[in-house]
């Protein structure tokens, strides 16, 4: 339900671009987020990163099965993300996808049960307008969580 709805918001932030009589043309942007602020305990990190990257303490990356493994002892306390929304500027871009990850945080039963903290305080780490092949690299969702 959260992801037709975050599609159809998109929709329409694309229509409304696209209809606005000023004549500027707007472009896709990837913008890549670091959320801090939240809190999952450990006995919750398996639910939540179900599919999802999580990485050590020294930044390697576990799969799935590791990350069962290790029983996961510490909390998750940030992630990065990446969205690609189509706005007429870099500030428009940045703000639709604030607004894209905040509506995630607010409103994904998964992310309400899990987290314990608050809302994460978002930081723009990169933005840029992809070119074809950067494109791949920019996802529009998941998260790389940390602990």
């Amino acid at each position: 339900m959260v992801y037709i709805q975050f599609v159809v918001r998109n929709l329409q932030q694309v229509l409304a671009t696209w209809l606005r009589p000023s004549g500027l043309q707007a472009r896709f942007y990837c913008v890549q987020l670091h959320g801090t602020g939240i809190f999952v305990p450990p006995e919750l990190t398996d639910a939540l990163c179900w599919g999802r990257l999580v990485t050590d303490e020294d930044g390697a990356v576990l799969t799935e099965p590791e990350a069962a493994a290790t029983g996961s002892s510490k909390p998750i306390v940030g992630f990065y993300t990446h969205r690609m929304p189509f706005a007429l500027s870099r500030e428009e871009a940045i703000q639709f996808a604030i607004e894209a990850v905040l509506d995630v945080w607010r409103n994904d039963p998964l992310y309400l049960r899990c987290n314990k903290g608050r809302l994460p305080d978002l930081a723009v780490e990169e933005t840029f307008r992809p070119r074809v092949w950067s494109a791949l690299r920019c996802a529009n969702g998941g998260h790389t969580f940390y602990t």
